[in-house]
């Protein structure tokens, strides 16, 4: 399978379009979603609570064996709303309820040596929530996409983050990365984006 990076963007993504997800009632299975279905879920519209997107060069750990809180730009929302973001990539639910998430990453290295292979997982109230997800990256300027789409069930005030890691029986390398179209044609991928959507 080629980089998803390197596949043609849908000007206007249609309801038939698919996204890739996980069968969490079929062994963790990856499968194909149509939008349709996703936005059908039990027949119920959602709406969207929350987008961001961090565009920085790269974020991620420093060394091998640690945990690396992800930030997704800047602070959004207050109280009022179902859902907020601050500076250091909290995500706190205000409002009870079933949400959407779309989290999507683009992982790379900038030196050369050995594989690297990086971990990475939601984590809801500081306790891990669902399956972690490894990356493995080989060669510098590898970018690596990755995107999961998951329910979650919340009550309000719990907090959501998102952390990756190096580790530590693989060279010490990668990040997050963001990527910029030398051509002028796209707008820039970023390193860690998020879409929230909240059943309504």
């Amino acid at each position: 399978m080629g980089y998803i990076a390197n596949y043609a963007q849908a000007t206007a993504p249609s309801l038939t379009d698919k996204v890739i997800g996980t069968d969490v009632d079929n062994n963790n299975a990856t499968k194909n979603f149509t939008i349709q279905d996703i936005l059908g879920l039990g027949g119920v519209p959602l709406t969207n609570v929350l987008s961001a997107e961090d565009v920085a060069v790269s974020q991620g750990p420093s060394t091998t064996n640690s945990l690396y809180q992800v930030v997704i730009g800047g602070a959004q929302g207050t109280v009022s709303d179902p859902v907020m973001l601050d500076a250091s990539g909290n995500i706190t639910f205000n409002q009870a309820g079933t949400y959407l998430l779309i989290a999507q990453g683009c992982f790379g290295r900038t030196n050369g040596g050995a594989n690297a292979l990086m971990h990475f997982a939601a984590f809801l109230d500081g306790v891990q929530e669902g399956a972690t997800q490894s990356i493995g990256i080989k060669d510098s300027g590898d970018k690596l996409p990755y995107e999961r789409t998951v329910p979650i069930v919340v009550t309000a005030g719990q907090v959501l983050t998102f952390k990756v890691s190096r580790d530590s029986g693989f060279f010490n390398e990668g990040s997050l990365v963001s990527s910029t179209d030398t051509d002028g044609l796209f707008t820039i991928t970023p390193n860690f984006k998020i879409n929230i959507l909240k059943v309504k």
